[in-house]
C-alpha cells in the first residue's frame, strides 16, 4: 500500500514522521531536564544554606586561629626575653667584683681605678690601678688578694716596684669565673 501513495506524499510524510520523532525527543529531554533542576533545586538551596550557616563560625575559628598565632608568638618573644634576662641575673655583679677588691685596700693601699670587663666566658682580667705607701705594702696587698679563694692569679709587674715610697702599680687580677658568689 506504500507503493499506492504518491512519490511527493511519501516525502512529505517521511519529513513529518521525522519532525514528530525529533519533537518528542525534544520534548522528552526537556522534560527530563526540568524534572532534573526540579531535583536539585532543594539540595541547592540546603547546600547554600549550610554553607552560609557555617560561614560565620569557620570566620570566628579563623579569628580564634589568628589570636592564638599572635598569642603564642608573643610568647615565644617574652620566653626568650625571660630566658635573657633569667642568663643575666645568673652572672655576679660587677659591683661585688670591685667590693671585693676594695676590701684589700688599707690605709698603705689606695685603689684608684677599677676596670671590669665581661666576655662570653665570664670576667675578664680586672686592670686595678692606685697608690702604695711603699713596695712592702704593694706585696702585702698582692699576696692578700692571692689568698682570696676568688682570685686566680695577681699580675703585677716589676715595673711597678721601681719606686721606693709612693708607688703608682697598675695590675690584673684574674677571678676565677664562677656562675654566682
Amino acid at each position: 500500500m506504500i507503493n499506492l501513495i504518491p512519490h511527493q506524499a511519501k516525502i512529505s510524510l517521511t519529513k513529518e514522521y521525522w519532525l514528530r520523532t525529533v519533537t518528542t525527543w525534544f520534548f522528552f529531554w526537556a522534560v527530563m531536564f526540568l524534572l532534573g533542576v526540579f531535583i536539585l533545586v532543594p539540595a541547592y538551596f540546603l547546600l547554600h544554606l549550610q554553607v552560609k550557616a557555617y560561614s560565620i563560625p569557620a570566620a570566628s575559628a579563623s579569628e580564634k586561629i589568628a589570636d592564638f598565632d599572635a598569642v603564642a608568638k608573643e610568647l615565644t618573644q617574652a620566653g626568650s626575653y625571660a630566658a635573657f634576662v633569667k642568663e643575666k641575673q645568673a652572672l655576679t655583679p660587677v659591683s661585688t667584683y670591685v667590693a671585693l677588691l676594695r676590701s684589700f685596700e688599707t690605709n698603705d693601699i689606695s685603689i684608684t681605678n677599677v676596670g671590669v670587663k665581661r666576655s662570653e666566658k665570664g670576667v675578664e682580667p680586672i686592670s686595678l690601678s692606685g697608690v702604695a705607701k711603699d713596695r712592702q705594702a704593694l706585696a702585702t696587698f698582692r699576696d692578700r688578694m692571692l689568698a682570696d679563694e676568688l682570685i686566680e692569679s695577681v699580675d703585677l709587674p716589676i715595673s711597678n716596684l721601681a719606686k721606693d715610697r709612693d708607688i703608682t702599680f697598675e695590675m690584673k687580677v684574674t677571678i676565677r669565673n664562677t656562675k654566682g658568689i
